[in-house]
């Protein structure tokens, strides 16, 4: 059986309500990140991020794959790296 309990309203002190909402972006920012693949190209000269991926060992094992597609494709690769980070704003920066 599931209970609820009302909400009560509980005024805290100035600066634990900063430290709470300050814990609270850390928490969300966490959250929010994940792992990525970003390649760079010297031909074109671009930028490119593939993901999320759940786990740094997932993207290890998916990064041959992407970068042999990229040089098939006609594209000089200079490198590429894992990321945890947030979701870029563009895939492909040209």
């Amino acid at each position: 059986m599931v209970r609820f309990l009302k909400a009560q309203h509980i005024n805290y002190p100035h600066n634990q309500k900063l430290f709470m909402q300050s814990s609270a972006n850390q928490l969300h920012d966490a959250f929010s990140k994940s792992w990525w693949l970003e390649v760079s190209t010297q031909s074109p000269p671009c930028h490119y991020y593939f993901g999320p991926f759940e786990s740094e060992h997932e993207v290890t094992l998916a990064q041959p794959g992407y970068e042999s597609d990229l040089t098939q494709e006609g594209c000089d690769v200079m490198g590429s790296w894992v990321v945890y980070r947030q979701p870029p704003a563009e895939l492909t920066l040209e």
